[in-house]
């Protein structure tokens, strides 16, 4: 019969959670989580928020920003994929163009 594995504990501090660090700081707990991001995501960025420079809310929206700026970027440095096929942009048209019946101004 196997024995059940004994759970090993270590003298760690309990985590605070947001709403407890929210109450000792007199923020909201959305704050808390925004200056966590900008922590993780800026260091010297979170510094200036806790120096004063600027606020939580400025420095989230700026850590953002560069995220989606980041995305864009990635987005459009894909090449497309080697066997991926070439469409022409004009014979879409004419085959558009080609077919009343599904694109006629009449039929609004």
């Amino acid at each position: 019969m196997r024995q059940p594995k004994k759970k090993v504990m270590a003298n760690l501090p309990e985590p605070i959670a947001r709403e407890q660090a929210a109450e000792v700081c007199h923020v909201s707990p959305r704050n808390v989580q925004k200056a966590k991001a900008v922590q993780q995501a800026d260091p010297d960025l979170f510094e200036e928020v806790i120096a004063g420079k600027t606020t939580v809310n400025k420095a989230y929206k700026k850590v953002k920003m560069a995220e989606a700026q980041e995305k864009v970027k990635r987005q459009q440095s894909v090449e497309p994929a080697p066997n991926a096929p070439i469409v022409d942009l004009a014979e879409c048209r004419e085959w558009i163009e080609k077919q009343p019946h599904i694109f006629s101004k009449n039929s609004e």
